[in-house]
């Protein structure tokens, strides 16, 4: 009769559905035991994966208002993945800001940082140290220095003119002039002359004004709220964002072409010889 039971058992059909309505209060029971009570601050109840991230509404300012004044001046939120501490009076912000300022002044690492920058070996997102403090000073002695910054002001005066040049002639047509998109253009035009030694022209020169670029920076406070930094022990799904951009990279870098007679200089600078 028992044998028989755990036939009738195993003719049942697996349904992972209710598999996972069984293992999710498991694997939080198991979760919240592991990792004791540390001491938060208060938190308004989270739900599974978003965390708190539909408590802010299309208003996150308001929103955080409203959640501050029921959980106080200082709340733990998890905006996504990404376990984030709200400060919402004077005083709080002057603790973090002044009192512990060093304990608050390191940037996450996260996995676009650590691509871009070479791991983290830049002024923003290195960690507070000898080596952060020596990279400061060389920025802004040979970076951000008044004879460095006087040495490019051909360039500004260049584009500048050029810039008035645009304006004026639309004025004279009659057409409708787009301030926003035609000064970061501009801006674009500038800083690529000063980095690279040469600027945008055509499309290209319409590249950071462009619908994407605006919507892709619009989106990208959420996102970095959202999107955690690369965890030392990732779950399974986070494992592939960590390993696909460096291999998105290896890509790129081997099919990208590259002139045969091109050089980089002792500046930094691509180059092409003869």
């Amino acid at each position: 009769m028992e044998l028989q039971s755990w036939q009738d058992l195993l003719k049942i059909p697996f349904n992972p559905l209710l598999s996972l309505v069984f293992l999710i209060p498991f694997l939080y029971v198991f979760k919240r035991a592991r990792n004791g009570n540390p001491n938060l601050p208060p938190s308004p109840p989270k739900l599974p994966i978003i965390g708190n991230l539909h408590q802010l509404g299309t208003l996150p300012h308001r929103s955080l208002q409203a959640l501050s004044n029921k959980y106080g001046p200082l709340m733990f939120l998890h905006l996504g993945n990404a376990p984030t501490l709200v400060v919402s009076s004077a005083d709080m912000a002057r603790e973090m800001m002044k009192t512990n300022d060093v304990t608050f002044s390191n940037r996450p690492k996260t996995t676009a940082a650590n691509i871009l920058f070479y791991g983290c070996k830049d002024v923003a997102f290195s960690p507070y140290g000898d080596y952060w403090r020596q990279i400061r000073k060389i920025s802004v002695i040979e970076l951000l220095s008044l004879k460095s910054v006087q040495s490019f002001q051909y360039v500004r005066e260049q584009e500048v003119g050029v810039l008035i040049n645009k304006i004026r002639d639309s004025c004279l047509k009659g057409a409708p002039v787009n301030l926003s998109d035609m000064l970061i253009a501009t801006s674009n035009k500038v800083i690529s002359r000063c980095i690279v030694g040469q600027k945008f022209e055509g499309e290209n020169a319409l590249l950071f004004p462009s619908p994407t670029f605006h919507h892709f920076f619009k989106l990208s406070p959420v996102s970095s709220l959202a999107i955690p930094p690369a965890p030392k022990r990732p779950y399974p799904g986070e494992r592939i964002c960590i390993i696909f951009p460096p291999a998105a990279r290896r890509d790129h870098r081997s099919a990208r072409p590259h002139p045969p007679n091109a050089r980089r200089g002792e500046d930094g600078r691509s180059h092409t010889c003869g």
